[in-house]
Formats: structure tokens, C-alpha cells, sequence
């Protein structure tokens, strides 16, 4: 569906060239949901622009239904773009026209009847239930609204492929949560596949298929969301994950900064296991649980726990952790800071095949 290789693009400023995106490649496929995350000032927004050419790239090639849109003439790619629909973390509707001419809009631009037009307003309208709001002005609508609106805008022209940057900034929680189901359910009853842009980790782990962490224009980690979150590799994709609410505890830690201090993933049937009652028994430890949490990362159970182990047990800690590997469970060893009055969020990953990669 989507492919970008190797595409890099850069600006002229007073102070010199800024690198915004950085030789990256990666791929969508149809109906998949892609999340790119990142802080502000990764090189996410340019990049999703990268995307239907609203910034051109300065080298590689963005693939869009097997077609190379950088070759394109200014008529071909304003033909293509008909197949890639954007929203924004602003909604971007036109103040003085109704939600029905709002979502007619591209529909115009097309030439369509007025039969069309309607018939497909009207269709839209039921999609992102607002029917009660077809000659409402935006200044009416709640944010959730007016974002509901642009979805259906965006949806308008029957595309392949849709842009969201930073789609639920702007809305409070419970909001935010309403329109990543209806992204989800756009992918899932179109089989329209979508490119996102967020620097919120719960985004990400609420709709997003793939992850890909982007810093400093570059994406310094892509996995599937479950091998994003079960065991993160970069340092920066550790913070972002640690920076979940229920995950905090491991950077409040400040008082076990001397001890022996593991993350443990778990996921599935292991979820509800009794494994650490099962480790301290079988290998004779004394185990100190210091935090947790169980989570639905869609349709699967997540858990995580901060445990201690004696320090005067090296032997027995080295093998209940292989023991632990055994098991599919995720283990990270988390580090005092240099300050030694916190816990560091990046923490040294072991992964299931024994040893570190830290």
C-alpha cells in the first residue's frame, strides 16, 4: 500500500541546514494502523507531509500503490492525493461552512452531482454518527465533533490511506479515546489503512498494528506494538513507554535505589500465572514486589512488575532470571541514575535469549 525508501528531507534556515528526516524507509500495508511516535521536534509532522508530497523530499522514494508519487506530474499527484486523506490535530474546517458543506467540500472539488454529493454526506454523516449535525457550524460542535467531522471529511473521496498528525492532541481523554475507536473502526470496516502521528504512547498502544520511534529525524526503533512494549530496545522507546501513567511507579522508586531492581513483561496466559511465588519457591528467594500493573493492549492482557532480588544471591538471582526467560517473560534491569537518587527509565533489556543487549 505504502513504501518510503530512503527519504530524507532537510531546510535553510538563518542558522544553517536542519535535517528533518533522515534516510528513512519503512512500510504499510492495507489496512494496517502505523503509528509514528515521537517527541516534538522528531521529524514526525514533516514526515507524514513526506507522505502525499506536501513537502517534497530532497532524496528517496515514497510508493503509494505500487506508483512512485516523487515522479509524478502536478496533475497526476493532485489525482492521486484523491486517495489519501489527512486530518489534523486542529480539524481544519472551514468556519462559515456547515458540516455538510464540510464534508462536501472534496466531493465538489471532484465534480460530483448533487445526488452524489448528498448520498454520500448523508452515508458519512451515520459513519461517524453526527446525523443530528448536518447543518451545524463548527463554532456549535464539541471537539470530538468537529474532529468526527473531519474524519468524515477526509473519508469523503473513498481513499486508500489516511494521515492523522497529532488527530487527538487537542481532545481531552475521554474524547481522545472515542476517535482512536473510530479510527480503529474506519480501518476495520473500510480496510482503508492508516499512517499516525503522536507523541502519546497510549495512542499508540490503543490502535496502532506497528510502532515506529522517531528522534532526531531518524526512526531509531519499529516493531509490532506487543514486541514494542513487551521488550523495547532503544533508550528513547523505554522513556516513552515509562512515561504511561502506570508505569511511572519505576521512576518513584528513589528508596530501593541500592537494591537488585528487574522489570518483568508479561503477556497472555502468563498474565495470570503465580510465577513469582513459583520462583521464590524454587529456587529458595526472598522476592520484594515493588510495583505493577495489568493492562489491555487491545485484545490482549499486558502486565508488568518491579521486583526485587537479593543481592547476596547472585547464583540463584542469574538462575531464576534464565528461569524467568524460559517462560516468555520480559526482563529489564533497572538502574539507579547518576544522581543515585532515582531510577533511571532506560533500562538494560535482557532478552529471551539469555544474556543483554545493553
Amino acid at each position: 500500500m505504502l513504501e518510503l525508501k530512503e527519504v530524507s528531507k532537510s531546510f535553510q534556515t538563518p542558522d544553517g541546514v536542519i535535517q528533518a528526516v533522515q534516510d528513512i524507509s519503512f512500510k504499510v500495508d492495507a489496512g494496517e494502523i502505523l503509528g509514528l511516535i515521537g517527541l516534538s521536534g522528531a521529524g514526525k509532522s514533516t514526515l507524514i507531509r513526506c507522505v502525499n508530497l506536501l513537502e517534497r523530499p530532497d532524496s528517496g522514494k515514497v510508493f503509494f500503490a505500487g506508483e512512485d508519487l516523487t515522479l509524478l506530474s502536478p496533475e497526476e499527484l493532485r489525482n492521486r492525493r484523491q486517495k489519501i486523506g489527512m486530518i489534523f490535530q486542529h480539524f481544519n474546517l472551514f468556519a462559515q461552512k456547515t458540516v455538510f458543506d464540510n464534508i462536501a467540500y472534496p466531493l465538489k472539488l471532484q465534480g460530483k452531482s448533487k445526488e452524489e454529493t448528498a448520498a454520500r454526506v448523508k452515508e458519512l454523516l451515520g459513519f461517524v454518527e453526527l446525523t443530528d449535525k448536518t447543518n451545524a457550524y463548527p463554532a456549535e460542535l464539541s471537539g470530538g465533533q468537529k474532529q468526527r467531522v473531519a474524519i468524515a471529511r477526509a473519508l469523503a473521496t473513498s481513499p486508500q490511506l489516511l494521515l492523522s498528525d497529532e488527530g487527538t492532541s487537542a481532545l481531552d481523554p475521554a474524547t481522545s479515546i472515542m476517535i482512536l475507536d473510530l479510527l480503529r473502526r474506519t480501518v476495520d470496516e473500510l480496510k482503508i489503512s492508516v499512517v499516525m502521528i503522536t507523541h502519546q504512547m497510549e495512542v499508540a498502544r490503543r490502535i496502532c498494528d506497528r510502532v515506529a520511534v522517531m528522534e532526531d529525524g531518524k526512526i531509531i526503533e519499529e516493531n509490532t506494538v506487543r514486541e514494542l512494549f513487551l521488550e523495547p530496545k532503544h533508550p528513547r522507546t523505554i522513556a516513552l513507554i515509562r512515561s504511561l501513567d502506570e508505569e511511572r511507579p519505576l521512576s518513584d522508586l528513589s528508596a530501593f535505589v541500592d537494591d537488585n531492581i528487574y522489570r518483568l513483561g508479561f503477556s497472555g496466559g502468563e498474565v495470570a500465572r503465580p510465577l513469582i511465588s513459583e520462583v521464590s519457591r524454587k529456587f529458595g528467594l526472598d522476592i520484594n514486589l515493588l510495583a505493577g500493573d495489568i493492562n489491555l493492549l487491545q485484545d490482549e492482557q499486558l502486565g508488568w512488575l518491579a521486583v526485587s532480588f537479593p543481592k547476596e544471591e547472585p547464583v540463584k538471582v542469574a538462575q531464576a532470571l534464565v528461569f524467568l526467560q524460559e517462560q516468555n517473560i520480559h526482563i529489564s534491569k533497572v538502574e539507579p541514575t547518576a544522581d543515585g537518587n532515582s531510577l533511571s527509565a532506560q533500562d538494560q533489556v535482557y532478552s529471551r535469549g539469555g544474556g543483554n543487549n545493553g
